[in-house]
């Protein structure tokens, strides 16, 4: 059985423009038809499926290359298993973290100071930045708003990370409370958190077109790691505020 370049796209949950990047670099080569359409058998479904294990462990494309060429890949697996229950694990406490911030906020048992940065030190959030910085290199590393950021990053001291880190909350809890009390996607409050969040990466990050802007929209609900971040306030979060974000971007226009 084989499948196309679209049909294998759906199965994995990723973009066809990031299989036709594998084949690029050779990672992962499908067959062609003679017309020259790519046709992926099973057995490349089982090759893309631990590429995408490699990658949600922040490998790069060439550390993974090298992986797959080994033989015994029953022990790579198994290290592969204990960074992933690791990482599993840092995910839970972020998800408490959340949990125990909304039953602040409802009124419950007031947080520690060391409780109320648990799992958001400086080190985890540079962590978690170089973490993506493959793929955001894939994605825009041509650009002019690629290399402003890295420059800014790497001039940034840990105060204002930790002022950044703040302000980005506090957007994402107004956001929050604004969905769960039922505004609109296009109402004027909504729009105003939207708009502060274009500035927001606007001012820390990259000059940011609406082009681009609307791309974040859609990878919030499109992968399954930025959907996941809006979902842990909220379900439907991360679809409402691409919805502000793609109206935020017409009405811009």
């Amino acid at each position: 059985m084989q499948y196309t370049i679209k049909q294998a796209a759906s199965f994995a949950g990723v973009s066809e423009r990031t299989l036709r990047h594998y084949d690029a670099t050779g990672i992962l080569r499908p067959e062609r038809s003679p017309a020259g359409y790519r046709l992926y058998t099973p057995g490349d479904l089982e090759r893309l499926q631990e590429i995408l294990l490699y990658r949600s462990l922040d490998l790069s494309l060439e550390e993974i290359g090298g992986l797959l060429q080994k033989q015994d890949r029953h022990t790579t697996l198994r290290d592969q298993i204990e960074k992933l229950e690791a990482k599993a694990a840092h995910y839970g406490e972020l998800a408490e973290l959340a949990r125990r911030t909304m039953a602040l906020l409802e009124g419950g048992e007031k947080m520690t100071e060391k409780d109320l940065f648990r799992g958001l030190s400086y080190e985890e959030m540079r962590e978690h930045e170089e973490a993506y910085d493959e793929e955001t290199r894939e994605r825009w590393g041509e650009s002019d708003a690629y290399r402003i950021s890295k420059q800014r990053s790497a001039c940034r001291t840990k105060h204002e990370w930790d002022d950044i880190n703040r302000e980005q909350s506090e957007n994402e809890r107004i956001l929050t409370r604004l969905y769960q009390e039922g505004a609109s996607f296009d109402s004027k409050a909504v729009q105003a958190v939207t708009a502060a969040q274009h500035e927001f990466i606007n001012r820390n990050f990259y000059v940011c077109s609406l082009e681009m802007f609307s791309s974040l929209g859609l990878m919030y609900v499109e992968d399954e790691r930025f959907k996941a971040h809006y979902e842990k306030y909220a379900d439907g979060l991360a679809d409402f505020y691409n919805r502000a974000i793609q109206h935020y971007c017409e009405e811009k226009k």
